[in-house]
């Protein structure tokens, strides 16, 4: 699922937009409304209310309300914006940062509830005046707010253009103006089709101009139209109730929409400020030379349209764009350039609304890409490698190095004279290999005068002999290797021979790994998981299962993350270095198998096998979001192994019998 927030000066939105084939975006509704004030009021206790939550508190203190966060963000100022505090009349403070992170985080909650599970894309909207100064409140905010959840800033035009580019109602537009007046900003932008399909961005400015200013505007209007001592009274309450009187002065806007004239009223109970009939010939007058800019910036965009733009449309968009001046200023230029004009797509999707609709629609959803590597028909267990794998026979003490495409590329014969090979682990540097018979061996791919080879392994090099010690189970890292014998015991040593350590203190283990963040060893055996340190063996901490039958483990040794793969269940835990557990997420999902760990743009993605149509999932190992499902995935056939390349981003291996297949995360 991807998700988009659009913060807006007066109102925040969101939308989410499932990945199937056939899914179209939808609003998120915020206690039944597709939106939320973006304020917050601080409370005596420094807490912040954030929505019509903050509105409601209000009345106690209107000094403690940040109604116009947005404008603090892009307005000049010597203070960096990242660095600005806003002080309320109430003596409160709050640096912007935290108020702007409240509000995304509002609207994430909303998200959340809104689908099944955490996005694996969150857009999120900004105006296209914005540099990076101000970029960075947003970037700022989302990580204080959302600090697992990948994030990626779009501009507010290009969002609403991209509402439109596949829109039954725009029909197939080679060119897409747009015309968008929010709250405190204007933008526009023209997207243009390339011959190969894809919208490049040909145009894209923005100015503050804005509805809020057109309250403004307003308000001088009726001070011009009040005797001395009420002009001074509503001064007064400007300072005092700023929220009430824009409020009041906004709702006398909305009403000259519809009607020639009507009446600004703000109701106070100490000195009543009268009545005062505003008309919109006024209103329009006032307007004219803020309205001026902005369509002379339309004209640029219209100019910057290739010559051979057949077809194209003109969105108004923002809720400011309703203003019948603006409106109809706008249509005058669209049918100058014979311009269809849109200001609704979909079902009825509101002006203000497209920014966060069209956002969702920009982001590439993740794919999940099946190849077929390759057959071995003798192979029982394969060991990822840089470049290929190792694939190994149970009735020989030879392993084939294995290229891309499943070819051949040499054999290497290991363990001793009695013995038959059962186990290998590896990094991206170390290979070591193991019998139950008791002979550890260790090896490196490739050798010192090989030179590169394409990142493909052609042969391995013997290192020479560990330990003569069973073992059933294996694990390295960075020069420490771990094993597991059969009677149960997880030791660990280093690659230079120092003596062993003997991780005890609990039932038989199964299986474990070693962790980077302060040198962990991880063990798991059929009551639960022990965190040691493989120094001295000491046991760290313990949890214990609540799973029936024990479940599968895997780690990303690189972040510290440990996952979890039970029936019907997917879980996270990160261990603190002071031994304690914090668990990041937990999602039901159908099945159980095998469990793998790899990486894709620099995070951790999750590689198991669920009983959904498509079988085999990737998941978000930072939220627990699922970014794709294979294709051509059989669920009712379960792989014997799940493995994630070692040097290659978002590369995996599944194997199910003798077929070995590549999966690819795309985006």
């Amino acid at each position: 699922m991807i998700a988009a927030i659009d913060f807006g000066a007066s109102a925040t939105k969101a939308a989410v937009l499932e990945e199937d084939a056939d899914a179209v975006p939808r609003m998120v509704r915020f206690a039944g409304a597709e939106e939320f004030p973006s304020a917050v009021y601080a409370t005596p206790s420094g807490a912040l209310e954030v929505g019509r939550r903050a509105l409601a508190q209000a009345g106690r203190d209107p000094l403690n309300l940040y109604a116009q966060i947005k404008r603090h963000v892009h307005a000049a100022g010597p203070v960096p914006p990242v660095d600005r505090v806003l002080r309320g009349g109430g003596g409160t403070s709050v640096p912007l940062v935290e108020a702007v992170a409240a509000v995304l985080a509002h609207a994430y909650g909303g998200v959340l509830a809104a689908a099944s599970g955490p996005p694996s894309r969150l857009l999120l909207t900004h105006p296209a005046e914005w540099g990076g100064p101000q970029r960075a409140v947003l970037r700022r905010a989302a990580a204080l707010a959302l600090p697992s959840c990948p994030v990626a800033l779009l501009s507010e035009p290009e969002a609403v253009a991209r509402a439109v580019t596949g829109a039954r109602e725009a029909g197939c537009p080679d060119a897409v103006a747009v015309f968008d007046l929010g709250a405190a900003t204007f933008d526009t932008a023209l997207l243009a089709r390339t011959p190969d399909g894809r919208w490049d961005t040909a145009y894209c400015q923005g100015r503050l101009a804005g509805g809020d200013d057109f309250d403004e505007l307003l308000l001088t209007v009726v001070e011009e139209s009040l005797a001395p001592a009420d002009r001074a009274l509503l001064d007064t309450l400007r300072d005092e109730d700023p929220y009430g009187v824009a409020q009041a002065a906004r709702a006398a806007k909305e009403e000259l929409s519809e009607d020639e004239e009507t009446w600004f009223a703000y109701e106070t109970d100490d000195a009543p400020l009268p009545d005062t009939p505003v008309y919109r010939d006024d209103l329009e007058e006032a307007l004219d030379p803020l309205l001026r800019p902005c369509l002379a910036a339309l004209e640029d965009a219209l100019a910057a349209a290739p010559a051979d733009a057949a077809q194209r449309v003109l969105v108004l968009s923002g809720g400011s764009s309703a203003v019948p001046r603006v409106r109809a200023a706008v249509e005058e230029i669209a049918a100058r350039h014979g311009l269809k004009v849109l200001s609704e797509v979909g079902s009825g999707v509101r002006p203000a609304h497209l920014a966060a609709w069209g956002a969702v629609r920009t982001a590439r959803p993740y794919r999940l890409h099946r190849t077929r590597w390759g057959t071995l028909p003798e192979a029982e267990d394969i060991t990822a490698l840089p470049g290929g794998a190792l694939a190994q026979s149970g009735s020989s003490r030879d392993i084939t190095l294995v290229g891309p495409g499943g070819a051949r590329r040499g054999s290497v014969t290991v363990g001793g004279p009695d013995g038959v090979h059962r186990h290998l682990a590896s990094d991206a540097a170390l290979l070591v290999s193991a019998t139950e018979q008791g002979h550890i061996e260790l090896w490196s791919p490739g050798g010192p005068g090989d030179g590169p080879r394409a990142g493909v392994t052609t042969r391995l090099v013997w290192h020479g002999s560990l330990w003569t010690c069973p073992a059933v189970a294996l694990a390295v890292r960075h020069g420490r290797i771990g094993w597991i014998t059969p009677a149960g015991s997880a030791v660990t040593t280093t690659t230079g021979r120092h003596p062993l350590v003997t991780l005890s203190d609990g039932p038989p283990a199964r299986g474990l790994a070693f962790l980077d963040p302060a040198d962990r060893a991880l063990v798991w055996s059929d009551d639960g998981l022990r965190l040691h340190d493989p120094r001295d063996g000491r046991t760290l901490s313990r949890l214990a299962w609540d799973d029936a039958p024990p479940p599968r483990v895997a780690v990303d040794a690189a972040e510290g993350l440990v996952v979890i793969r039970s029936a019907g269940r997917l879980r996270a835990l990160r261990p603190a270095v002071s031994g304690a557990w914090a668990r990041l997420w937990d999602i039901g999902l159908p099945g159980a198998g095998p469990v793998c760990v790899g990486r894709s743009e620099g995070r951790p993605v999750i590689l198991t096998h669920t009983t959904r149509p498509t079988g085999t999932v990737a998941v978000d190992g930072d939220t627990g979001a699922v970014l794709a499902d294979a294709t051509g995935s059989d669920p009712r056939r379960v792989p014997d192994q799940l493995l994630a390349s070692p040097d290659t981003d978002g590369s995996f291996l599944t194997r199910s019998g003798s077929r070995v297949d590549h999966l690819e995360l795309r985006s």
